[in-house]
């Protein structure tokens, strides 16, 4: 069992995604998140989404080691699959260490969250609103349990991404080996009436030389715009992400002009973090609707334990 204290975990919505591409559109939407420097997963496929549980991968190699067990043929069972399956809902389950809130939509787990320590009321619902649980769903009492719930089966399967990966290869080399099987017949009489040819082959040979010397300036400029090509690929990279001004110029459109202030501004990467001042009269919920309906922030959430003075904190991903 991987503890869910060592787990990151995320859902993907893709349910317009046709499930042949799936495991492509899952392997870009992770090398954007990247939890951990070298991570490893495991998938729960569902018709909606995928939920994806992150670890890091060197750590769990060393313990592995230590253990005298194979990190690669290891099984592992995260913490998140095990306890007692809703069909719909939210339930806050204690942990190994901690606890975890988990939003079930279809029997699967599309939203989860741990906490070293049981979440405060404002969290518990901050939460909630994060994976865009409807108002009428929302539980603002925190539903726990007494212990850790570990009989039975995991409520669902998970696949280790990179055995995923690895099966369309071993389908590719089983078909190539078939290939080349039957391809040994025609290869031996290809082999005989080359014997006949060899003076035309002899031929050939010199005249590719000669137009290999010919080709050989255009080659340098193939050679030449591809490396062109990667140096314009990474400064395009480079130049998608908005710049301060037009994004602190987005913001003032998306606040409401109701006399609510800046207090701080922090900007890290695609991590966005604002102390407001709100007006007297405008609900909390009012700001972080406007931010999240610009399009260009994601998950964007109220810290409780991260208040400035005279203001409230909200966090969110810049989506560009």
């Amino acid at each position: 069992m991987l503890s869910r204290a060592l787990c990151r975990c995320r859902f993907f919505p893709c349910p317009q995604v046709p499930e042949r591409e799936r495991l492509s559109y899952v392997r870009v939407q992770l090398a954007v998140w990247a939890p951990f420097e070298s991570a490893d997963h495991a998938l729960v496929m569902a018709p909606e989404g995928i939920l994806v549980m992150a670890w890091d991968a060197r750590e769990f190699a060393d313990r592995c080691e230590a253990a005298g067990l194979s990190a690669r043929e290891a099984r592992i069972i995260p913490e998140t699959l095990l306890g007692q399956p809703r069909q719909e809902g939210v339930s806050c389950q204690p942990c190994e260490i901690g606890m975890e809130g988990r939003v079930w939509r279809h029997g699967r787990v599309v939203g989860s969250r741990w906490w070293p320590q049981p979440p405060g009321p404002d969290e518990w619902l901050n939460f909630q609103r994060s994976v865009g649980l409807p108002a009428p769903l929302q539980h603002p009492d925190l539903p726990t349990g007494n212990a850790p719930t570990r009989l039975g089966p995991p409520w669902a399967e998970a696949r280790r991404l990179s055995h995923l990966l690895e099966r369309p290869r071993l389908l590719l080399h089983a078909a190539l080996a078939l290939g080349l099987w039957c391809l040994i017949l025609p290869t031996a009489w290809m082999t005989v009436q080359w014997l006949g040819v060899q003076q035309s082959v002899r031929e050939l040979a010199g005249q590719a030389q000669h137009t290999e010397r010919e080709a050989r300036p255009l080659l340098r400029a193939r050679d030449d715009a591809l490396a062109d090509l990667t140096s314009l690929e990474y400064l395009l990279a480079q130049v998608r992400h908005p710049a301060p001004l037009t994004l602190l110029a987005h913001l003032s459109r998306q606040l409401p002009d109701d006399g609510s202030r800046v207090l701080e501004l922090e900007w890290e990467r695609n991590r966005l973090r604002l102390v407001l001042e709100p007006a007297a009269d405008t609900p909390r919920t009012t700001y972080v609707k406007a931010l999240e309906k610009g399009g260009w922030l994601q998950n964007v959430r109220e810290v409780s334990q991260d208040r400035g003075q005279g203001g409230f904190a909200l966090v969110a991903e810049v989506a560009g």
